[in-house]
C-alpha cells in the first residue's frame, strides 16, 4: 500500500473521530505481572519520589524493557525476586549496547 494512501486513511479516521462518528480504538489491557509490577513502580515515581510526568514518561520505558526481559526468561517467577542486582545488570547490558 502507498503511504499517501495510508495517509488519507489516517487524516479520514481523525476526521470521523473529530465529528464524533467513530471513537478510537482502546488499547489492550495488560494483565500480566509483569503490567502490575510497572504500574507499581510508576506510582511510586510520582507519589513517593514526585518525579514530573516528563520523568516518568522517560524511566517507564526502561522500567518495561527490564520487566518484559524477566518475565519472558522466568515466566514471571522472577518478578518476586526482582533486586537491585538485577536492576543493575539489565542496564548495563542495555548501556553496553547490548539493548
Amino acid at each position: 500500500m502507498n503511504w499517501y494512501k495510508l495517509d488519507a486513511i489516517h487524516d479520514t479516521l481523525n476526521h470521523l473521530r473529530d465529528e464524533g462518528i467513530t471513537e478510537a480504538p482502546l488499547p489492550a489491557l495488560d494483565t500480566s505481572p509483569a503490567a502490575g509490577v510497572e504500574e507499581e513502580y510508576v506510582t511510586c515515581l510520582r507519589e513517593e519520589r514526585g518525579l514530573s510526568e516528563h520523568s516518568i514518561l522517560v524511566y517507564r520505558p526502561h522500567a518495561r524493557a527490564l520487566l518484559s526481559t524477566i518475565a519472558a526468561v522466568a515466566k514471571g517467577a522472577a518478578l518476586q525476586h526482582l533486586g537491585a542486582h538485577e536492576v543493575r545488570q539489565f542496564l548495563s547490558v542495555r548501556v553496553a549496547g547490548g539493548c
